[in-house]
Parts: C-alpha cells; sequence; structure tokens
C-alpha cells in the first residue's frame, strides 16, 4: 500500500531508470530528433558511461519486422563504425494485434566515444590541427567510407557532427574518427559496379543509383576542407571578412578549390601542412567533379588517393614520435559543456528531489522511454533503494497520443491504463504519489503548458492509481540481467557486461552492502559522449552548423558551409 512505511521527507532522491540489461540510469541528453533520441547513461553494474539511443516504434521496424540499424551493428564491424553493446525492442500492443509485430520502440547502448564530435572541434575558435591529425583522419574517413560502399551500402549524411572522436587510450595523444549516424545508412544498388571488388563504376550506370554514392564522397571532402580551413590563412580571412550570419555561410569547399586552383596549378608553395595534402584533397575532389559529368570512369582514381593517403599517413606516424604528436587531450577537456551534468571527468546521474521534478524534466527534454523510477538513498547517491514497477515514458506532452496509432485499444492493458492520462491530469498522479509515498508536498502544476488536448481525460487520481503505477518492483533486485517484463525483446547483446559494483543496490535479496566499491570509480567513467548518433536532428549539444543533406539543397552534393564566428 502507498502509505505502509512511508520515508521521512527528503530521505530519497530520484533517478531516471533505463531497464536494458542489469539497468541505466539517466545522465543527461545529448540530441532528439524527430525519428530518435540519444542520451547519456550510466550502468548500475558496473559505472561503465554509455550513449543510449532510442529510435521510436514509428521508425525502428520496417515492414518486414526487422530493425535495419541493429540488422547493420549485428552484419558489420569496423574500426571506425561505433560498437553497439546491447539493443532491445520494447513492445507497446498485446500479441494479436494487427500493428502489434512492427510498431515496437527500439533502445540501442553503444560504447562510447570519449572525444566529442568533429563538429565540437571545428568550432573552436583557436584549435589548429596537426598535420598528423589531419593525415589520420582523412585515412580513416576514407577507410570507413570504403568498407561502407564495398558492402553495397552509403551514409548519405555524415556531416560533423555524425563524426566523432575517441582516444582508444589514456596515452593516446590524437583521436581516432568514428563514423556515427549509421541509422541513415541505405543499400547502394549492386549493379552500379563494374568488378566484384567495388573499384570500377560502370560507364553507363543509372545516375539515380550512383548519386548516394556521390553524397557520401562529397561529406568527406567537405570535412577535410572544414578541418584544412582551421589553419588556412585564405579561408580564415575570408572567415573574418563575412558577416555573422548563417544565411551567408561560407562555402569552404569552394574558397579551398579556388585557392588550389591557383596555388597547384602554377606550383606555387602554400599552406600550412605540406604539398601533399592539399594535393590530394585537390585530386580528391577532382574525382567528385568528374563523376558529377558523367565520366564514371574517374571513380578508377579514389583506390588511387586512398592509398596514397595511408601511405603518407604511416610515413607521418613512424616520422614522429608518439610522444612528440599534437596532444589534444586537453583540448577536448576544454571544450564547453552545455549541462553541468556532462562531466568528462566524472559522469553521474541526474537526480531530482522528486517524482514531479523528475516527471516534469522528462516531459520538458522529451526523454523516451521506457524508463521507471528509481529511489536513491539521499545520503549515499550511489546507493539505489528500490525500482518502480511500471515502465514510463510511452506517452509524452509534445506528442500526447500521436505516436500511438488508431489501434490503441489492443495496447497492452497496463498502456491502456496509462493512456488515460494527459498533460492535465497526469501530474496530479504524480504529485499524489509524492505525498503518499515519499510525504513529499509539491505544489500544483503542470508538466507542459502547449499540450494538443483542451479537455482532461477521466483517469482517476486516488491511491489505487498510485499504487498502479508507483509501486516497487519485488522482482528487481541486481546481480542478474533485469529482463522480466514480458514487453522487452533482446535484439542484440555482447558479453560486455561486467558486474564490478560500481553502485551499490539496497537489496533484500542480498544483505551484504557492497561498501567498498564507493571508493573505485571504473577505468571509464571519465568517458563522455557528445555523440549524436541521430540523422535528423533538430537540437544537438553543438551548434546547428553543417547539418544540410543533399536533399536540403536541391540537387546540390554537401559541401563545407561554415557558420562565421
Amino acid at each position: 500500500m502507498a502509505g505502509s512505511s512511508r520515508p521521512r521527507p527528503g530521505s530519497s532522491l530520484f533517478a531516471i531508470f533505463h531497464p536494458e540489461m542489469d539497468g541505466y540510469l539517466h545522465v543527461g541528453k545529448i540530441a532528439s530528433g524527430d525519428r530518435s533520441s540519444t542520451t547519456l547513461v550510466q550502468s548500475v553494474a558496473d559505472g561503465r558511461v554509455c550513449v543510449r539511443k532510442n529510435v521510436l516504434a514509428t521508425h525502428a521496424f520496417g515492414a518486414d519486422g526487422t530493425c535495419q540499424e541493429v540488422e547493420f551493428y549485428r552484419q558489420y564491424s569496423h574500426p571506425q563504425i561505433p560498437r553497439l553493446l546491447h539493443a532491445q525492442a520494447n513492445r507497446m500492443f498485446a500479441d494479436g494485434a494487427l500493428i502489434g509485430a512492427q510498431y515496437k520502440g527500439t533502445s540501442l547502448l553503444f560504447e562510447v566515444c570519449n572525444g566529442h564530435t568533429m563538429e565540437r572541434l571545428a568550432d573552436m575558435e583557436k584549435f589548429k590541427p596537426s598535420t598528423l591529425f589531419l593525415w589520420r583522419t582523412f585515412d580513416q574517413l576514407l577507410g570507413a567510407f570504403s568498407f561502407l560502399h564495398r558492402n553495397d551500402l552509403v551514409h548519405t549524411n555524415a556531416h560533423l557532427g555524425n563524426i566523432f572522436l575517441h582516444f582508444p587510450d589514456e596515452d593516446a595523444r590524437l583521436p581516432d574518427v568514428v563514423l556515427g549516424g549509421l541509422g541513415s545508412v541505405t543499400p547502394l544498388s549492386p549493379d552500379i559496379w563494374k568488378d566484384s571488388d567495388r573499384t570500377e563504376l560502370k560507364d553507363d550506370c543509372d545516375e539515380q543509383s550512383v548519386r548516394p554514392l556521390l553524397e557520401d564522397l562529397a561529406w568527406i571532402r567537405s570535412a577535410m576542407a572544414d578541418l584544412l580551413s582551421l589553419s588556412d590563412p585564405t579561408v580564415a580571412a575570408e572567415d573574418a571578412n563575412e558577416e555573422e550570419d548563417e544565411e551567408d555561410a561560407l562555402d569552404v569547399v569552394e574558397v579551398l578549390r579556388e585557392v588550389l586552383e591557383d596555388t597547384i596549378q602554377k606550383n606555387i608553395a602554400w599552406g600550412k601542412h605540406g604539398r601533399e595534402m592539399y594535393q590530394l584533397w585537390w585530386r580528391f575532389d577532382e574525382v567528385i567533379q568528374g563523376m558529377l559529368e558523367k565520366g564514371m570512369h574517374w571513380y578508377q582514381e579514389l583506390r588511387k588517393i586512398q592509398k596514397e593517403v595511408t601511405r603518407v599517413r604511416l610515413r607521418e606516424d613512424r616520422r614522429l614520435p608518439s610522444d612528440k604528436a599534437q596532444d589534444m587531450r586537453p583540448l577536448m577537456r576544454t571544450v564547453d559543456k552545455p549541462n553541468p551534468c556532462f562531466s568528462v571527468d566524472d559522469a553521474e546521474p541526474y537526480l531530482f528531489s522528486s517524482r514531479t521534478e523528475l516527471e516534469s524534466y522528462v516531459e520538458s527534454e522529451q526523454i523516451q522511454g521506457p524508463y521507471r523510477i528509481a529511489r536513491i538513498d539521499a545520503g549515499n547517491s550511489k546507493r539505489i533503494l528500490n525500482i518502480d514497477k511500471f515502465d514510463h515514458g510511452y506517452f509524452h506532452a509534445g506528442t500526447w497520443h500521436m505516436d500511438v496509432p488508431v489501434f490503441s485499444q489492443h495496447l497492452l492493458p497496463i498502456l491502456q491504463e496509462r493512456q488515460k492520462y494527459d498533460w492535465r491530469s497526469w501530474p496530479d498522479v504524480v504529485r499524489l504519489a509524492d505525498k503518499l509515498l515519499d510525504g513529499i508536498v509539491v505544489p500544483k502544476q503542470s508538466f507542459c503548458p502547449f499540450g494538443r488536448r483542451l479537455e482532461t481525460l477521466p483517469g482517476p487520481v486516488d491511491e489505487e492509481t498510485v499504487n498502479k503505477f508507483f509501486t516497487p518492483d519485488p522482482e528487481w533486485h541486481t546481480r542478474h540481467t533485469y529482463s522480466r517484463s514480458e514487453t522487452y525483446e533482446i535484439l542484440y547483446s555482447s558479453t560486455l557486461n561486467s558486474l564490478v559494483g560500481s553502485l551499490s543496490i539496497h537489496d533484500d535479496h542480498d544483505d551484504d552492502d557492497d561498501d567498498d566499491d564507493d571508493d573505485d570509480d571504473d577505468d571509464d567513467g571519465d568517458a563522455m559522449s557528445i555523440s549524436t548518433e541521430n540523422s535528423r536532428v533538430t537540437g544537438t549539444v553543438a551548434g546547428m552548423k553543417r547539418k544540410r543533406t543533399a536533399t536540403d539543397e536541391g540537387n546540390e552534393l554537401p559541401s563545407g558551409k561554415r557558420r562565421e564566428k
């Protein structure tokens, strides 16, 4: 019962608990879009920080019942592709429902990228990339896209916000490139290739079939032009003369092309990164321009360019001792953070003083479910007292009932009960739960003033309702994978879930309190992800530049548009 053993007010805090694997506590929001959202989460089992991507039920599964994004990670692995740790589908409809088989949200947990995104890096006015970093980036981008194309796949949306940086170990001074945003990966027609190794295109291949391939190449060209412009005196001068107007963004690709057209053809020494770098970028641009003019034979030059870039990169690696390379680690730690909960050194779960405060945050930030509410010991923030039984997060004020089709009568029974409450009536239930369960008195408020319904839905607000939605789950305890709910369907899982006990759990099944676990943080605890695993981002931790796709500008390929500082 709700009032049977009420804690004293202030003795507990609350956290958002995502029920994947052994469970993860919400750290902070990274990005959200019209198809998915990403957050930073911390494992309750080992304290590991991961990126959680939630794909809405309207976009997660195809008509054939498969989740394309999960299938991609199941089939393909590459050093420059994020590592998927776990994927879970979350059912909303009962067995036998006409729409139930494919209408499921999906939660994906990724290994964290600890070096922010390339976009954050390019936004830093004082950053001047070293020549070695540029060669490594060029080589790794070519390698990642070559891998996709050899497997008849295209990315088509590799803006700088989808290119992540990751320091592989604590001694690494330069980060590796990781290509994210792979939810937008689409098949490339195999009929365009002349050979089985995917190195030559047919002379008469369909232009529409080749177009996605050209878009990918244009994203590489744009990324490298952006990085080169950070230390290029000519482009920097153009930057300074432009007004601060996003509509009049500078096309870095065009500027760099014009500069190199004079300097390379006239054999004039120019730039800070050696003649080879600019020559190879120039040749790469020529490949794209040649293909645009229906010269598909130009694609053969791409393999030669890639081999040359790899050769020079390896030469530069050997030439410069690792301890003499540009040290980008301190630089990454100085990047302004949009939210204090994102800390490179000590990412911690976001804690709330009441369920009402938690639910208000969820609505305002559009945190996607499923999530449960965890009660945390106020005297020891690493100690979880219990986890609520009900999965929240399927209904949000901003999209109230819009993510549930007309088959709502076939929702799981508990979700049918939850659907009786809208943004006007649900806060009353949460506020009553705070009062009955924890003695917390919260002023009357609405979670969202922009709800889409004018009338209040008729769900009852009483103690029985509180017990239905906020009762602690007696079956939840640590030391095992938490998959008791019939609504969860494991799609993919790695074996990386070691129980080293970074968080202690108040557990009736285990009377031992792991006090020693609070002393040492896991080595991965300082990892921070600024990754935006989302192809159509509407709000990110990085600014809004370089987010155009080819379709946004008619038939134009992605170019290096820079917003002026």
